[in-house]
């Protein structure tokens, strides 16, 4: 898998970046560096859900405005680009954490439901805990941070379990607000899907090839994406391919050629006619509209 370093000025945050920690950290705003509030667009490279309990303004995620509204949990996933627009500082607690510290893996496909919030287009990457349904989590991020700040015996493992029991719990917020009341099936296999897809796109763009690491033919894989998303695997692969570009085209200078390039795209006007068939605007139109929208700093 290629690294993402592929555009100009724009910081993709690591664990480092924040904490002595390599795969988990919680922490009151009031206790964090300015990087965690920064209005500076900006990566991860780990999974944040972050639960605010005061503060004003916008939380921009992927070129999406999400108004902050106290009681209310925001939910960023590794690449997308997020930054803040804030009137009045925040005030919260936000949970940093790689895949690796749930220590996923094919063998435990059942874990990938717990994450697929962070990776279903269908859900919003922010939560509203209205009617006492912020109870819960609040305590669940008051036992992870006791246990955090302890040295108790395999204090990881009680983390790693109350962290699950925290993501189980934004799951069923989800479904209950989509109307959601059973699990589909191979609902699983479709996150891991997409997870992969998030990885691998810049090199890998067949759906045969994602069926064949899943251990499961095209058709079923076709078949359970649309059972799921409504998409099949191609239309999926094809909406993070644009998804990236438009970071690209908002957060760096490269020239619209150049992202083309760096997308696998050999040929420019071919870049140009997907882009346009997959979002509605060219190249050069979405970067001029959403530049103007977000007020994006030229980076």
């Amino acid at each position: 898998m290629p690294e993402k370093q592929n555009t100009k000025n724009l910081p993709v945050h690591t664990f480092k970046s924040f904490s002595d920690e390599s795969n988990f950290s919680i922490r009151p705003f009031s206790k964090m560096s300015a990087l965690s509030s920064t209005p500076h667009p900006h990566r991860h490279a780990f999974y944040e859900i972050i639960y605010l309990i005061e503060g004003e303004g916008s939380h921009i995620i992927d070129f999406e405005p999400y108004p902050i509204i106290p009681e209310s949990l925001y939910l960023v996933a590794p690449d997308q680009i997020h930054f803040w627009q804030l009137t009045k500082p925040l005030d919260g607690v936000s949970i940093k954490f790689s895949e690796n510290f749930l220590l996923l893996s094919p063998s435990e496909l059942y874990m990938s439901e717990y994450l697929d919030f962070f990776h279903n287009t269908e859900f919003p990457p922010s939560l509203t805990l209205e009617n006492g349904k912020g109870e819960e989590i609040a305590y669940l991020f008051n036992r992870i941070d006791r246990e955090y700040h302890s040295n108790g015996y395999i204090r990881d493992l009680k983390i790693r379990s109350y962290l699950v029991i925290l993501l189980i719990e934004i799951q069923r917020l989800f479904m209950a607000g989509s109307g959601k009341r059973a699990v589909i099936r191979g609902a699983a296999l479709v996150s891991l899907f997409k997870k992969m897809v998030s990885k691998n796109f810049l090199t890998e763009r067949s759906t045969a090839y994602y069926a064949e690491k899943l251990g499961i033919s095209e058709a079923y894989l076709h078949e359970l994406t649309k059972e799921n998303t409504g998409l099949t695997p191609g239309q999926i692969i094809r909406k993070e391919l644009a998804m990236e570009a438009k970071r690209m085209l908002a957060h760096t200078t490269d020239t619209i050629s150049e992202i083309g390039y760096k997308l696998s795209f050999d040929d420019p006007s071919y870049f140009g006619r997907f882009f346009k068939r997959e979002t509605g605007l060219s190249p050069k139109s979405f970067r001029s509209y959403i530049l103007k929208k977000c007020q994006i700093l030229s980076v």
